[in-house]
């Protein structure tokens, strides 16, 4: 066979696998030349089932301007995307259980991208809360705990907070608006213009782009082929998958607990984004619930707290005599539900130790019992 003839077959085969390719691509990818164009607005717009006034051209340019500067942000939206796959579902469920209309979720987007980040002023999470509003809806924030961190918790607080924007404003539009700029500037603003909705108020820049944004990011992201995005929602991460632990007790350093039960360090604060500090004091000894993979392998407790580094039992030990020389103790009653196992885990003790101060001759406890111990061992 002639070096012609084999070029002529060769040419002829990569011009079949080309017609091939392009004839199993999409509709879009037919359609798309390369060119850079100008959004098309949708005929129809809405925000939480209210309608943008499109016919209004003002509102018309400003959604055009967030459109355009949205829709050509694909680093952004690709992992918008991504992320989508991961929390969507526990904010999904979140809104529907508080009856807020699913479209809130966007605005989560809009604040945070769907990450724990921290604004300038102070706001965190993905809600993006201040350190004061966050509080006042439930979410415990100190050196060592920042539920704003908490997908859960901060979503719910976020329900809370925009009902009781509804129940003030009657709109959503304008409750979004007073997410970003506070109740009283909304108030403030539809008293002093003498209007009622959002799309006639002047607001600050900020305010006055902020609803336009989440509608352009609804949009977009709910309809990402038809800005030229290719995205499967097998591409996107994946939710964790995890089992749940009550942690009642204190913690004296979260990476040894960590490694004791099947993790690392660096695991339980991606998990747990809510720990903020390498310890938790819990002196109120409430019950935090810490998220892990779910194949970890399980600790049985008992040995967990009876192996110990033969270093850290010996000085541990000293401490105790001390302690137990001075008589520092203090008593804890038995609850219905508690095993030794638990009673040892809350105290942030040994099982043999509590065997020990109470003259137990077995693991056996009854409701009512009142058993010795000595905290902050540590110290």
């Amino acid at each position: 066979m002639n070096k012609n003839l084999i070029s002529v077959l060769l040419f002829l085969f990569l011009m079949f696998i080309t017609h091939l390719f392009f004839n199993g691509t999409s509709k879009y990818q037919a359609e798309y030349d390369g060119k850079i164009k100008p959004i098309t607005i949708p005929e129809k717009l809405d925000f939480c089932n209210e309608p943008v006034p499109l016919d209004d051209p003002e509102v018309r340019e400003r959604i055009d301007k967030e459109l355009l500067g949205n829709a050509f942000w694909q680093s952004s939206n690709l992992m918008h995307l991504k992320k989508m796959t991961r929390y969507f579902p526990t904010i999904e469920e979140a809104l529907k259980r508080n009856g807020l209309p699913d479209d809130i979720k966007y605005l989560a987007v809009a604040e945070s991208g769907l990450s724990g980040v921290v604004s300038p002023v102070g706001a965190a999470g993905f809600w993006q809360f201040m350190p004061a509003t966050g509080k006042q809806y439930g979410l415990e924030i100190n050196d060592e705990i920042d539920e704003r961190y908490d997908i859960e918790k901060s979503t719910q607080a976020a329900c809370n907070y925009l009902k009781d924007m509804n129940e003030i404003f009657n709109s959503w539009t304008l409750s979004a608006a007073a997410y970003n700029c506070g109740v009283g500037g909304v108030q403030k603003s539809l008293s002093f213009q003498k209007v009622r909705s959002y799309y006639d108020l002047y607001l600050n820049t900020e305010t006055s782009r902020y609803v336009f944004r989440i509608i352009a990011l609804k949009e977009i992201l709910s309809h990402p082929e038809k800005y030229n995005y290719q995205f499967n929602k097998n591409q996107g991460y994946l939710p964790y998958q995890t089992k749940k632990i009550n942690v009642s007790g204190t913690v004296s350093n979260w990476a040894d607990w960590a490694i004791n039960h099947g993790v690392n360090y660096k695991i339980l604060r991606t998990y747990n984004p809510w720990i903020k500090k390498h310890m938790l004091s819990n002196k109120l000894f409430k019950t935090y619930i810490v998220e892990l993979p779910l194949n970890v392998k399980n600790i049985n407790i008992d040995e967990l707290y009876t192996n110990n580094l033969e270093t850290e039992a010996e000085d541990t030990t000293r401490k105790l005599h001390k302690l137990e020389e001075n008589d520092e103790f203090k008593v804890y009653t038995v609850k219905a539900g508690d095993k030794l196992s638990n009673i040892a885990v809350k105290l942030n003790v040994t099982i043999a130790n509590l065997e020990h101060w109470n003259k137990l001759k077995n693991n056996n406890v009854k409701v009512g019992q009142k058993l010795k111990y000595i905290s902050d061992i540590s110290e």
